[in-house]
Formats: structure tokens, C-alpha cells, sequence
């Protein structure tokens, strides 16, 4: 397993978003080109090379976990000085050494392409595409025990189109359809034990439901 050299750098603490797992009936959806880039350990040890690379030049960025095992490893491309963009692939490690995302940034710095993002056991949380750092096309979320969470469509990171959720034990929760990331139209919900959840069930106009 690699691990970091013996100089590595400062600790420094890095502030990622995290794309927020689908709550009940709600499987988030995010414009921001970074939102489902996980949330990184507190600390980590960096490593740039070369140090001194001067604007347009592309530098190697590795990340350590505080114990010295590899957490990322990926291509930047220096924009000014003390500015840097993400470039090309990206993959990002559990500190068990088990992948925990890998996916691609366009030469802006966006998401693009398809992404994977895994459990610490290794099993897929959820997948899908990227364009210019927004989610787009079909979208699926599983839970801890391999059982779907969610399917549904994004276009320019909204939920389009007909979505349905899952329950932790398989049976069905919701299914819809959405307009410009809102609930419209008829709505159909049920609880974990397969019964119909008539408080929920109903007609939507802009993410409300209708008396």
C-alpha cells in the first residue's frame, strides 16, 4: 500500500462539499461543480510537484492520510500564483485502501464524464454523469446493503422527469415526477412496510401538495 514520503509537507485542512445522500423522499440535487467531491479527512499531509511550477504548467498533487496512506492523487493546472484548477482523471482512496471515488475534470476544473462514488467496504454508493460540473442523465444511489435508494434523471443539475426511491429494505417509497427540481403532478409514497402513505400520497404543484 503506498504510503507518503518521509517530508511531506503541512497539515492542512481542506473544506470539500459533500454531496448529500438522498433524505426521505428528497434525493438531493446540486448545481455547485464540486458538490460531489467527498468530503476529505480533517488532516492531510500534501504534496506538490514541482513546487515552483509558474501559470499554465500542470503539477501532481498526492494527499496522505495522517497515518501515511495514500488519500488522492491527481493533476492541477496552475491558473496564477497560489491559484490551481483540477485537471484529468481523479481517484480518491478509504484510508483501507479500498477506492472511494474516480471520476474527471474538464481543463476548467469541472466535473465531466461519468463518476463513481463507493462505500468504505468497497460496494457503490451511487453513479452517474457530469456535465460542465453539473449532474446530468440517470442518476443511481444504493444503499449500505446494495439495495437501490434511488433512479431518476438530472438535466443542468436539476431532477427532471420521472424519479422513484427505495426503502433500506427494498420495498418501494416514492415515485414522481419532477419539474425544474419540484414535485409536479401526481405523487405516489409508501411506507418501509409496503402500505400506501396516503399523508404523502397525492397531486404536486411546485413541490407542494395540493388539498
Amino acid at each position: 500500500m503506498t504510503r507518503a514520503p518521509s517530508l511531506v509537507g503541512a497539515c492542512t485542512a481542506l473544506s470539500l462539499a459533500l454531496l448529500a445522500s438522498c433524505s426521505r423522499n428528497e434525493p438531493a440535487a446540486t448545481t455547485a461543480p464540486g458538490a460531489s467531491t467527498p468530503t476529505a479527512p480533517a488532516k492531510v499531509h500534501r504534496q506538490i510537484t514541482p513546487e515552483n511550477a509558474r501559470p499554465g504548467e500542470l503539477v501532481t498533487v498526492r494527499e496522505f492520510y495522517e497515518t501515511g496512506e495514500l488519500y488522492t492523487e491527481r493533476t492541477e493546472r496552475v491558473v496564477a500564483e497560489g491559484q490551481r484548477v483540477r485537471v484529468g482523471k481523479m481517484r480518491a482512496q478509504w484510508e483501507n485502501g479500498k477506492t472511494r471515488l474516480e471520476g474527471e475534470y474538464d481543463d476548467q476544473g469541472r466535473l465531466t464524464g461519468h463518476w463513481r462514488y463507493y462505500f468504505e467496504t468497497g460496494a457503490l454508493e451511487r453513479e452517474g454523469a457530469f456535465e460542465t460540473g453539473k449532474h446530468s442523465g440517470v442518476w443511481t444511489e444504493n444503499w449500505l446493503n446494495g439495495k437501490l435508494r434511488y433512479e431518476g434523471f438530472y438535466h443542468l443539475g436539476l431532477r427532471e422527469g420521472f424519479w422513484r426511491t427505495w426503502h433500506e429494505n427494498g420495498a418501494p417509497e416514492s415515485e414522481g415526477e419532477y419539474v425544474n427540481n419540484l414535485r409536479t403532478g401526481p405523487w405516489k409514497f409508501w411506507t418501509a412496510d409496503g402500505n400506501p402513505d396516503p399523508a404523502l400520497t397525492g397531486e404536486y404543484a411546485a413541490n407542494v401538495k395540493l388539498d
